[in-house]
């Protein structure tokens, strides 16, 4: 009889060991998993760190800081205007803006429209743009890995009005 109970031991050992392995082998799989999109994330935080080292440097270089809204006492307003007379003056365009304060192109398209105003942490990189010229803002793009390219030109008007003046003399001569 001990013999019977030592295969019935056995047998149920083997099978609960077999339960584990079933219920335990996806979650590890998925602790796996989720080990590599930590060590993903990592890496692009110590990129975003250095990023903010260089992009403090060039800073310290041209002797500028970006002062914070609290420290100053009072706070600094930015109009509409204010924020298109900069990116003119700097020489840059709506999608170099965003990329160099981190935010979307339509943030800075509404910021000059009047529609909305930027965050705190935007205005205080506007603050600290204004302080800037174009070689800091140019040094700084190519730090970020963004051309600064300037601005586009417009492509001109006049195509257009003779388009205008070609479908007005057509109608016409209907």
């Amino acid at each position: 009889m001990p013999r019977f109970e030592h295969i019935l031991r056995s047998e149920i050992t083997r099978l609960a060991k077999k339960e584990i392995r079933s219920a335990v082998s996806p979650l590890t799989k998925k602790v796996n998993s989720l080990r590599k999109e930590i060590a993903k994330l990592k890496q692009t935080v110590a990129r975003q760190n250095q990023l903010i080292v260089r992009q403090r440097s060039i800073f310290q270089k041209a002797g500028l800081q970006i002062p914070a809204e609290e420290e100053s006492g009072k706070p600094t307003r930015l109009s509409p205007t204010l924020i298109k007379k900069l990116r003119t003056r700097l020489n840059i365009s709506q999608e170099e803006l965003a990329q160099l304060l981190g935010v979307s192109p339509s943030s800075v398209a509404f910021w000059e429209q009047g529609r909305n105003k930027p965050a705190a942490a935007a205005r205080n990189k506007i603050i600290g743009l204004r302080q800037l010229g174009r070689r800091e803002v140019k040094a700084l793009m190519e730090e970020t890995d963004t051309p600064a390219q300037g601005r586009k030109a417009r492509p001109s008007q006049t195509k257009g009005k003779k388009k205008a003046a070609r479908k007005g003399r057509k109608k016409t001569k209907k």
